[in-house]
């Protein structure tokens, strides 16, 4: 998406607003855990 934007700005295209939300998901995996104590 920022590259798409860059490149039209590039070719004078304003972009339409300077904030963008894209949609994200978070995958929580074993390395996401806290560490265990010993």
């Amino acid at each position: 998406m920022a590259v798409k934007t860059v490149f039209g700005m590039a070719d004078g295209v304003q972009p339409a607003s300077r904030h963008l939300q894209l949609a994200t998901t978070l995958s929580v995996c074993d390395s996401t855990e806290p560490a265990s104590s010993h």
